[in-house]
């Protein structure tokens, strides 16, 4: 079982997270306060990456928890992930699922090999743009527009806050 003390947030993926509208936590907190924690939390070299509502209830409670940990070759995997599992939520609204395409074509472009773990090689990744097209069903202009919006919407967060950023997703 989890121990809330050996979880650590890292400010920087936890913003990348997808904030829950109040309904939604309160949904939440009412089924885990009903059932348990039934998922696992997510950790990478024991930050936490996935399971940040349920890690707030789990502290505010005093609930048990598990987590699982996943094996990452550095911090812009892991936003890598963050990115890619947020993308797999069903509640993401159209802007949201642009923006965290965009933030995952920047990151891949800056990731500019992949590390298969099998392998002491590093390959070339194909065009970013094309290969995240057809990973989402996509064209590759979209996925440069979502980059383009998802840059804009960072610049807005930086210059009036977090919330901003909130409001237009």
């Amino acid at each position: 079982m989890g121990n809330i003390s050996n979880v650590k947030i890292d400010p920087e993926l936890s913003s990348l997270i997808r904030p829950l509208q109040p309904e939604e936590y309160e949904k939440l907190k009412e089924s885990i306060l009903a059932e348990g924690i039934r998922d696992p939390l997510v950790v990478w070299r024991g930050i936490l990456v996935d399971g940040h509502h349920r890690y707030k209830i789990a502290q505010e409670y005093g609930l048990e928890f598990r987590t699982v940990e996943i094996d990452l070759p550095d911090k812009e995997a892991a936003k890598e992930w963050i990115f890619t599992n947020q993308l797999g939520r069903r509640n993401l609204t159209p802007l949201e699922a642009s923006y965290y395409r965009g933030k995952l074509y920047e990151s891949r472009k800056q990731h500019q090999y992949i590390h298969p773990k099998s392998v002491g090689k590093n390959y070339p990744r194909l065009k970013v743009s094309a290969e995240l097209a057809e990973e989402y069903g996509l064209s590759e202009k979209t996925i440069r527009n979502d980059a383009e919006f998802s840059k804009a919407v960072d610049k807005v967060a930086a210059e009036i806050g977090e919330e901003a950023k909130h409001a237009i997703l």
